[in-house]
């Protein structure tokens, strides 16, 4: 087949395209001897395609035309040309060569957008006005903030699908997913979908002050089984709540996208004054903006401005595929704003949507498959009114199509299979029937005392019972030739886990600091060490003997925790219990503990007997109360401990700032696995970052203990500079951790303290680290900066992990 033949043929299709495209501009009447060009015009940063591009022949300035909505173009022109010239307001203009020798010819074409373009378009003759408008933009902020304003009431519906796209249709002809068929349906482009989440919200939304409230009027909600509806929850609660652009920062997923309004946003972004338009007799700027460096988390759109309020009337903004970000391939977000009074601007209509994808490409709606939550917001009956009104709860209209999908696709054996696997790896059990195999870490370990140890551990599941748990396991050291066991029993009043009472018992190895540092943390632990635990770690534990009795309250913001325990430690011979130069065997302990968690809006997701917490902006506070008894073979104490920790993670422009603040006080003189132990690393398994990477858990024991973390997880502020580096979306860690505590000596009166390490001395260390590499790991490399001659001291640290996150 000849190259003319080839061209002529991937013609046709876009052709008969631009025969049915109102924006392509007609010439003269098609002659036979005439030559065809056409082709498409794009935007080089993202690859989208670009509207209304001039287009022109070189030679013949009065040949051209402008392109379509979807950026193709068609020329005709009577004799071979030379090149064509495509140019538009805000982009480099381009000389396209074009081949005489080809009679037709399809030619593709990617413009590049001008960083300088602000010192070009003179709107007042000597002047830009852009910087100026963008002055007075920040100046009224505060006035214009429509979070602010009072007395307002609004009737609000919230429309929110979620949808998987771009499924080929020989995907849904195979066995496995035949039966997804049922589910998919046609959109208004006819390209195949497949819906998974819908819900639909009507509210009346009062506010009389700067905090709303809202009073449903009725709700409907269907989510299909192969995406978890938490997850989706989740995100549709961020695109639903948290956008508003007189922010400084748009937090999404956790992730914080400069606003092109923002205090700081001339650092970031590059403004275009397009035009000034009348509406309503308001004058009205239209601005548009793109950032400075496509990696950043910045957005590229239009917004209108009123000339006289400086307020936001109308933005669409769109997040570059380039940036350094995973999995969302695409964020659009469309804000129409009503004039509720003179100058003062409300939303009236909100469109937000996301795309997610594991290969980001430039087009997401045409190109691999995708999940796509789209969000559609409505505020009607604008009004500075606020009366008491009774609502009914009434049916909402919904989308009874997408509905019906949702439900066809969750009588599928392939979505009940999906959801399945999911919930296998979200909670680490393998369910078989009304019993649950796992967790998983708890099946086998390894230490020296133990050695290799096999562990049978299961537990009942909500087919059996919704609101009771038992639980119960057995393991065999094959170097102890022991038994180790233990079961615990869970009982909840309600559906929601609000009231929690938790009975158990355990014979196993710990840590003696497992009880103190989960509790304060509340992290979601193993009953004991595992295989997954570091090798040093699993060889400093006591054989504990633990019988609890717990009961757990947790209501939006509050979470409470009553605990009793009694534990009994016993000796080995790498953790002994020396006792005025003489071995003992055991040391009994009884105690109680109250925990008081604070955590303004933050959100949890019930799952069996457990809250999964997901992180908010705001500070979480947790605060922990112990009193106990304790026999050491002839003396008896009593003690008491109070904690508190202090967590906050704060995004910004440049990334996220995470931070926390522990403070610890031990009344009383104990045996020394009741003293107080720095939170170390257990290994691989339960890292975060409110770790001491570099510290063992025995390596200092104090009475009175501070501690400060911090890190600082970039957006790639360095890497996404350096060219071809910046290909990589790599990102940089800052990590910084101080401890200082103290130890009195009164404590060797009850047992030995088996550590002589003290922290008088600030204990510090820093760290830096690459992650996001391939999408998946992170290298981290710390060091010591005092306390380097410390007895088993490790002034060098390298740790390579998996680490997957947006």
């Amino acid at each position: 087949m000849s190259n003319k033949t080839t061209k002529i043929l991937l013609s046709i299709p876009i052709f008969l395209y631009l025969l049915g495209c109102p924006n392509v501009k007609a010439q003269n009447t098609l002659d036979v001897d005439d030559i065809i060009i056409i082709g498409q015009v794009v935007n080089a940063a993202d690859m989208q395609p670009l509207q209304n591009a001039n287009v022109r022949v070189k030679d013949k300035t009065h040949i051209g035309t402008t392109t379509s909505e979807d950026g193709y173009f068609m020329l005709q022109v009577p004799y071979p040309q030379k090149a064509i010239i495509v140019s538009m307001v805000g982009y480099k203009p381009l000389e396209v060569k074009v081949d005489k020798t080809q009679r037709d010819q399809v030619i593709n074409v990617a413009l590049q957008e001008k960083i300088n373009i602000l010192q070009e378009l003179v709107v007042v003759p000597g002047k830009n006005p852009a910087p100026t408008i963008l002055k007075q933009i920040k100046q009224h902020k505060q006035q214009n903030n429509y979070n602010n304003f009072v007395n307002i009431s609004a009737t609000q519906t919230t429309q929110n699908k979620a949808y998987i796209t771009n499924v080929q249709q020989r995907i849904y002809q195979r066995k496995l997913f035949n039966d997804l068929q049922e589910g998919v349906i046609s959109n208004s482009d006819s390209s195949l979908i497949l819906p998974i989440y819908y819900k639909k919200t009507q509210l009346k939304i009062n506010k009389h002050n700067i905090n709303d409230t809202a009073h449903i009027i009725a709700t409907q909600q269907y989510a299909s089984k192969i995406v978890p509806q938490y997850i989706l929850d989740n995100v549709t609660y961020e695109l639903t709540h948290k956008i508003n652009f007189y922010n400084n920062n748009i937090i999404v997923m956790n992730k914080s996208f400069i606003s092109p309004i923002a205090n700081q946003a001339t650092t970031f972004y590059d403004y275009l004054l397009l035009d000034s338009i009348t509406d309503n007799n308001n004058k009205q700027y239209i601005i548009h903006f793109q950032p400075k460096n496509y990696k950043n988390l910045a957005f590229k759109g239009i917004m209108h401005i009123d000339a006289n309020s400086y307020a936001l009337t109308y933005i669409k903004a769109t997040l570059p595929y380039t940036a350094n970000i995973n999995f969302i391939n695409n964020i659009q977000i469309e804000q129409i704003f009503s004039n509720i009074s003179e100058n003062t601007y409300y939303p009236k209509t909100q469109h937000n949507s996301v795309a997610f994808q594991f290969a980001k490409t430039a087009d997401t709606l045409h190109n691999n498959m995708a999940v796509i939550v789209d969000t559609q917001i409505e505020n009607d009956s604008i009004t500075y009114t606020n009366n008491n009104i009774i609502y009914n709860t009434n049916t909402i209209e919904t989308d009874t199509t997408f509905i019906h999908a949702i439900q066809n696709t969750n009588a599928t054996k392939f979505a009940a299979f999906v959801n399945y696997a999911i919930d296998v790896a979200i909670t680490g059990y393998l369910p078989v029937w009304k019993i649950d195999i796992g967790p998983f870490p708890e099946i086998i370990r390894y230490n020296n005392i133990e050695g290799f140890r096999p562990t049978i551990t299961f537990r009942t599941n909500e087919k059996m019972c919704k609101n009771f748990s038992f639980a119960a396991y057995v393991g065999y050291g094959t170097k102890d030739k022991k038994f180790k066991y233990g079961t615990d029993l869970k009982l909840r009043f309600n559906n929601n886990n609000k009231h929690i009472i938790h009975a158990a018992y355990y014979n196993d190895y710990n840590r003696i600091d497992y009880i103190r540092i989960n509790t304060l943390h509340e992290q979601y632990m193993v009953r004991g060490e595992n295989l997954f635990t570091s090798r040093k770690t699993n060889n400093k534990i006591l054989q504990q003997q633990t019988a609890k009795l717990k009961y757990q309250y947790s209501k939006n913001w509050l979470r409470l925790s009553v605990e009793a325990n009694a534990i009994q430690y016993n000796a080995n011979n790498n953790m002994p219990i020396i006792q005025n130069d003489k071995h003992i065997k055991n040391v009994n302990v009884y105690q109680t503990q109250l925990g008081l968690t604070f955590a303004p809006t933050e959100k949890t997701i019930p799952i069996y007997f457990h809250d999964y917490h997901i992180s908010s902006t705001k500070p979480q506070v947790n605060l922990l109360f112990t009193l106990g008894h304790y026999t050491a073979n002839n003396i008896q104490g009593n003690f008491g401990v109070i904690s508190a920790l202090y967590n906050h993670s704060i995004p910004t422009a440049l990334g996220t700032l995470a931070y926390s603040l522990d403070a610890n006080y031990l009344i009383g003189k104990v045996p020394y696995m009741l003293l107080l132990t720095p939170r170390t690393m257990k290994g691989v398994w339960y890292n975060n970052s409110h770790n001491y990477n570099l510290m063992h858990h025995d390596m200092y024991m104090l009475d009175v203990l501070l501690g400060a973390h911090l890190q600082f997880n970039t957006n790639g502020w360095l890497f996404n500079h350096i060219p071809w580096i910046n290909r990589f979306n790599l990102r940089e860690i800052i990590v910084c951790n101080v401890a200082w505590g103290t130890l009195n000596n009164k404590h060797n009166d009850v047992t030995n303290v088996i550590t002589s390490g003290t922290l008088k001395v600030p204990y510090v260390e820093i760290g830096t680290g690459v992650t996001n590499i391939l999408s998946l790991l992170t290298a981290e490399f710390y060091w010591r900066l005092t306390h380097r001659h410390d007895p088993e001291a490790t002034n060098f640290g390298v740790k390579i992990k998996v680490q997957i996150g947006l």
